[in-house]
């Protein structure tokens, strides 16, 4: 399956994503162990249509697990993982998360956009996959990816509020209306 051209990964690293000093270097021949998953579960074995089946791009539904990385590419990656622990943030639904390490993580970087991955995941998926990793916020300053995120924020309390104030006032709407054993 053919894969589209990406952008190359900028060269340097936005502010706020200091790059780790010492890391393993990604090698697909050593780290990589893609193994296809015993069972795929297609769209039309889950119950949908033909014609719901046709608007989607694939027809996969779900796969059982698979084998993405070799044991010394587990073992590269956990390294990784630890050398990211300093950066580690949490929220409310995520306890321990780290963002941006594909700019941080030559490793990650290179797992990430891996042609290897890509088109083994299009086979499964039978669609062409492009190997991205967050460009769309590439340049700009931690000041405003921060603004971006409190907009955000924002943007969902006023969604959420808004929908809750329809709900509502539908609920109002509907308490006025008599029911059929009122209207007799």
């Amino acid at each position: 399956m053919a894969l589209a051209n990406t952008l190359e990964f900028p060269s340097i690293s936005p502010d706020g994503f200091p790059v780790l000093a010492r890391e393993p270097v990604f090698d697909p021949a050593r780290h990589l162990a893609l193994e296809h998953p015993d069972r795929i579960v297609t769209l039309r074995d889950l119950g949908y249509s033909p014609e719901e089946i046709a608007a989607c791009p694939t027809e996969l539904g779900i796969t059982s697990c698979f084998r993405v990385l070799s044991d010394e590419g587990v073992a590269c990656l956990l390294e990784v993982a630890r050398s990211l622990a300093p950066y580690i943030r949490g929220v409310e639904r995520i306890s321990r998360m780290v963002r941006g390490g594909a700019y941080q993580s030559r490793f990650l970087r290179d797992l990430c956009r891996s042609p290897d991955v890509a088109h083994w995941i299009s086979e499964i998926c039978g669609a062409p996959m492009i190997p991205v990793v967050g460009l769309a916020f590439v340049g700009l300053s931690s000041t405003t990816l921060t603004l971006f995120a409190q907009v955000s924020t924002y943007a969902t309390i006023a969604v959420i509020g808004g929908l809750t104030a329809g709900v509502l006032y539908l609920a109002w709407r509907t308490g006025d209306v008599p029911s059929p054993s009122q209207s007799r």
